[in-house]
């Protein structure tokens, strides 16, 4: 069957990316990127300026911190005062989630001077909403207080500290996705991002919003290895459990047994693929420990206590990964067929869990929280680097069914549409991320859904022969605010020579 030239076109743009089985080099090292953010600092600066008081296991802090958190405390001015008035009628009773309100905050608003939000507010995570109304406050006070200025100051302190953690890092995505025989996407949307801030204690923070997994920590003496690798885990496992949802669901009858648990963690009744994949993460680490025979029955007891009733049979499972050849990716659905549900129920009918009031809050107890639709999503994502656009189209369209102005699942759909030869329908997918879907008829806000929707609307109009829509839409990429180099990079060549079928690519 003849394809038209330009659906050739954009899947030659689209597939570019295809995930394979090969131990790590040194283009791995990029999956998890360290750096500082101005949003972080300021929001923190504002939290000690308004009279936050508050250290968590903060023994032996960075001198710049106690430096920074005395200058904040004793500034005054007009912006101070509103500030100040904000945190007193926002506060809670407890500095440990105040502290994770702000941090919140910060990874989901975009830089100064506005601090706008880079998520719809029906993406905003409950926790932000409580600050609503904080960004013109926070623009006054990042003004008043020469935030800016502060900000170059400290940035030789700050460096030095990313600087020690890139070996670390390098050392966490090498034996991990070594485990895993899995390379990483360089050109993929989804970011794994670990924030050196000194003003956040000695607590980490994890989160997930979209599809930027973001870590949040102040390096002490002790980096917190196992905490980044947990949620690094999370952030190539993820997806797994929506690309194979048949094989999942066959194990749903074990989660009865995990719910008489009195630690089960609440979400899971709703999310069993993700009580899956943090099962699956929890096996994966103890078996990456090595730590011995004695030591692995030990937290195979543990997570039967806790709950976590997979982790036992897929430790078991990951034996025989071991020996095997296939990526992570390709072999999960083999793994999940393994486990025998009439010998797992006759175990756990045995199985004594731990009481309720010895429970501990852990890091890996957060990154649950990652929402069903950006694990859809994601899965959606790596369908469309798989050449299987009609699965990736399905779940797509599953998110736009309950979100229906979700700009990436938009975008996504957009381009699944392309690989199914409905171009006529990309264009329209496209356009309803510039433009805005749903009742709301609201934009995306994230740039990169934006821009690289106009980038791609150039591209098709090119192919069809109308260049002076194709020049529109061009422009209108390169006057995206906040977008990325790589955006404006495709936009500039379109603009300069057009785009024509099979020259090199920059991917979003």
């Amino acid at each position: 069957m003849h394809i038209p030239v330009v659906v050739c076109v954009l899947i030659c743009l689209v597939l570019s990316i295809r995930p394979v089985a090969a131990q790590p080099g040194p283009a791995q090292e990029s999956a998890i990127t360290a750096q500082r953010s101005l949003q972080l600092f300021t929001v923190l600066c504002a939290l000690y300026a308004a009279g936050f008081e508050w250290d968590v296991a903060l023994a032996n802090p960075h001198p710049l911190h106690v430096q920074l958190r005395r200058e904040m405390s004793v500034l005054k001015g007009p912006a101070v005062e509103a500030l100040r008035e904000f945190y007193r009628t926002h506060r809670t009773n407890d500095p440990a989630i105040t502290l994770s309100r702000y941090v919140s905050y910060a990874l989901v608003t975009g830089p100064p001077p506005k601090f706008d939000y880079l998520l719809t507010l029906e993406q905003l995570p409950p926790d932000v909403r409580t600050l609503d109304g904080l960004a013109p406050v926070l623009a006054n006070f990042f003004q008043e207080a020469a935030i800016a200025q502060r900000w170059q100051q400290v940035a030789g302190e700050y460096l030095r500290e990313i600087s020690r953690l890139q070996g670390p890092l390098s050392d966490i995505v090498f034996r991990t996705t070594g485990y895993l025989r899995e390379v990483v996407d360089q050109t993929s949307p989804r970011q794994f991002t670990v924030y050196v801030e000194l003003l956040v204690g000695a607590k980490t923070n994890l989160r997930n919003y979209g599809d930027r997994y973001s870590v949040v920590l102040s390096p002490g003496k002790d980096l917190p290895i196992e905490d980044i690798r947990h949620g690094f885990l999370h952030f190539l496992l993820d997806p797994l459990p929506y690309r194979y949802r048949n094989a999942v669901e066959r194990l749903r009858p074990l989660l009865s047994y995990a719910t008489r648990a009195p630690r089960f963690q609440a979400e899971y009744r709703e999310q069993f693929p993700a009580y899956v994949v943090e099962c699956l993460v929890r096996a994966v680490e103890l078996r990456m420990r090595n730590a011995g025979t004695v030591a692995e029955v030990e937290a195979l007891n543990a997570a039967d206590a806790d709950g976590y009733v997979l982790v036992r049979p897929f430790v078991d499972g990951l034996r025989v990964y071991e020996t095997a050849e296939p990526a992570m990716t390709f072999y999960f659905p083999d793994l999940l067929r393994r486990i025998n549900l009439s010998t797992e129920a006759a175990r756990l009918e045995k199985v004594q869990f731990a009481p309720a009031q010895d429970a501990r809050p852990t890091l890996a107890e957060a990154v649950v929280q990652v929402s069903e639709t950006e694990r859809m999503l994601a899965a959606a994502e790596s369908l469309i680097a798989d050449r299987r656009p009609q699965d990736a189209a399905e779940l797509f369209h599953e998110v736009l069914q309950k979100e229906p102005a979700n700009p990436r699942a938009l975008y996504g759909a957009g381009m699944a549409a392309v690989l199914l030869r409905n171009v006529e329908q990309a264009k329209a997918l496209f356009q309803q991320v510039i433009t805005g879907a749903g009742p709301a008829q609201q934009p995306a806000t994230d740039p990169r859904w934006v821009a690289w929707s106009h980038v791609y609307l150039g591209r098709i109009y090119d192919v069809e022969g109308k260049r002076e829509l194709a020049v529109t839409e061009f422009q209108a990429a390169l006057a995206v605010e906040n977008a990325p180099e790589n955006v404006l990079a495709a936009a500039r060549r379109g603009l300069e020579r057009g785009y024509r079928p099979g020259q090199p690519e920059a991917k979003p």
